[in-house]
């Protein structure tokens, strides 16, 4: 029988079959443990499952995940009970309130994407760009806004030194999501003037330069219409 290493091993030479591998085993048992001891409902299991699955993947592509203590099923039910701790904070707290309290996000300011990403009426098209990203950024903002983690235990269920490594990819997560946007709705001289902003942290004088464009001011104002219109 393979051990730890081998096994790991093994999902990297094949990470398909292995991905079966770990559905047809691992999957069934997790389902069935979050239903008997946390009574929550089989298919919010089949997300957390998944997202913990989505971590483990990426862990692995990172480098990050090289050695395993037990085997794959041991670690992604660690990430999963993570996972479920946050899920069952998350609800606890709305079962309180009567209604989604956005959770707290140290060391960051809450801005008006920040309430929007965590609020219930958050579309399936903004969840939609979200997958569209890629990671870690991806599942960053699904594990801060969609499951509640907090940035030390993000940090440590992606395996990352510490939550203020992970507080700048937050933060870039947040960015790229915004210029995913941009690039959607705006026209192209707008999303240019997204780009030199936020992504190359030019001023509104230097991107007026940039662009031809008659002053700063319109830059601004360009830059906040655009907002507006992304909203």
């Amino acid at each position: 029988m393979n051990g730890p290493h081998d096994e790991l091993a093994d999902f990297r030479r094949d990470p398909e079959g292995g991905s079966k591998t770990i559905n047809t085993h691992c999957r069934p048992k997790f389902i069935r443990w979050g239903i008997e001891h946390h009574s929550i409902d089989g298919a919010d299991l089949e997300d957390l499952f998944q997202n913990a699955f989505l971590l483990m993947m990426h862990n692995i592509q990172a480098g990050r995940l090289t050695e395993l203590t037990g085997t794959l099923c041991t670690y992604l039910f660690g990430v999963g009970k993570n996972l479920i701790r946050a899920f069952l904070r998350r609800h606890r707290r709305t079962d309180w309130l009567g209604q989604n309290a956005p959770p707290e996000i140290p060391g960051t300011i809450q801005d008006a994407a920040d309430v929007r990403l965590m609020s219930q009426q958050a579309s399936d098209s903004l969840w939609e760009e979200v997958d569209e990203l890629g990671e870690p950024g991806r599942s960053i903002l699904i594990l801060t806004y969609k499951e509640g983690l907090s940035a030390q235990e993000i940090a440590d269920v992606m395996g990352y030194a510490s939550a203020e490594v992970l507080r700048q990819l937050h933060k870039r997560a947040r960015r790229d999501l915004l210029l995913l946007k941009a690039r959607k709705a705006l026209d192209k001289q707008s999303y240019q003037i997204f780009f030199l902003f936020y992504k190359k942290n030019l001023t509104d004088e230097e991107i007026a330069k940039q662009l031809g464009l008659s002053g700063p001011d319109v830059v601004k104002q360009r830059r906040l219409d655009g907002m507006e219109q992304i909203k």
